[in-house]
């Protein structure tokens, strides 16, 4: 794992890649709501890669479970592993579980560290019940809090509750929802990555298609895949 790492990172100098400017998504196995000892060591672990790395901005799924204690059971356990990386920039993402209501969100957050921020996809927004209304997500976690958008179309009906990522325009949000969207000042020095199906062409030629569209209103855009 770790000559693996160093590749990687060497890779990352070779394609001029700045590392604060990246992100790393830990795996999507790990639950923190699940209190174990594997757990805890599974975290630790992408934590302690994404140090090797450089790379600090480290998003995660919260997790899920059936008890009561689920929100508290995640913030116990991330708390208890962030604690040891004051360097790692924690990023907890909405999912169809733990987060599929952004209040959820905004309570991990003060239970973990003000220095924790939000990853939004869209896709999960979607399918949860949320439009894609930046006023409504502000008054909730304040934009500002948010340091990275998941862009996707969804292949499934709004508030299903069911997580399927669709090329943009493919699926039931619509390009022309996800144009309006991205036009919205309060967002215009976001961050993006696309999350969509397909390959690495097709996603590009995703990007290319947004940044046409973007520049005729004078709008700039910066997305990856």
């Amino acid at each position: 794992m770790k000559i693996q790492l160093l590749l990687l990172k060497k890779n990352m100098q070779t394609q001029n890649i700045n590392p604060q400017n990246a992100f790393i998504h830990c795996s999507y196995l790990i639950n923190p709501a699940n209190p174990t000892q594997k757990t805890y060591n599974e975290l630790e672990c992408e934590f302690e890669n994404a140090s090797m790395l450089g790379v600090y901005n480290l998003v995660l799924h919260p997790g899920s479970c059936k008890s009561l204690d689920c929100l508290k059971n995640a913030a116990n356990t991330i708390k208890q592993v962030l604690n040891q990386y004051p360097n790692i920039t924690l990023i907890l993402e909405n999912t169809t579980r733990i987060g599929s209501n952004l209040e959820d969100l905004k309570i991990l957050k003060e239970e973990i560290s003000e220095n924790v921020f939000y990853c939004i996809d869209t896709c999960h927004l979607f399918v949860t019940g949320y439009i894609l209304d930046v006023e409504v997500i502000d008054k909730i976690l304040n934009i500002d809090n948010i340091k990275l958008w998941h862009l996707n179309d969804s292949k499934t009906a709004f508030g299903s509750k069911l997580d399927r990522h669709e090329k943009l325009g493919k699926g039931l949000i619509g390009f022309e929802n996800i144009k309006k969207f991205l036009r919205l000042p309060k967002i215009q020095n976001a961050s993006f990555i696309l999350e969509t199906p397909g390959t690495n062409a097709t996603r590009s030629k995703e990007i290319q298609t947004l940044r046409k569209c973007l520049w005729r209103h004078g709008t700039t855009f910066l997305c990856y895949y």
